[in-house]
C-alpha cells in the first residue's frame, strides 16, 4: 500500500538520477508496476493524520503523508531506504523494513 504521492516523488527521483533511454525504460517499467499497487488517496483523513504525525514525529511533510497513509490503511511495516522517515515511522509504531 501507498499513498497516491509516491507516484509523483517516484516519477521525479526517476528524472534526477536517469536520462536518455534508461529514463524511458525505467519510467515505463515504473508505470507497469504501479498497476500492482493498491494506492491510498490523500483525503481529508489522511491529510489530518499526516499533520498529526508531522507535530509528533518532526517528520517532513511527504514523510508524514506516507506515514498517515500507511497508518489508515493499517499497515503495520513501512519499507524505506530513507533514514528520517524510517525513524519517524519506528516512532509512530510502525516496523520498519529496509531492502
Amino acid at each position: 500500500m501507498t499513498g497516491r504521492h509516491t507516484f509523483v516523488e517516484a516519477r521525479r527521483n526517476l528524472r534526477r538520477l536517469l536520462d536518455g533511454a534508461d529514463h524511458a525504460d525505467a519510467v515505463a517499467q515504473f508505470t507497469l508496476d504501479w498497476r500492482g499497487f493498491r494506492v491510498t488517496g490523500l483525503d481529508e483523513a489522511v491529510c489530518s493524520a499526516a499533520a498529526e504525525v508531522a507535530e509528533q514525529t518532526g517528520a517532513r511533510t511527504p514523510d508524514a503523508l506516507h506515514l498517515a497513509a500507511a497508518l489508515q490503511a493499517g499497515e503495520a511495516k513501512l519499507v524505506t531506504y530513507d533514514r528520517r522517515l524510517g525513524e519517524a515511522a519506528e516512532r509512530s509504531g510502525l516496523t520498519v523494513v529496509a531492502p
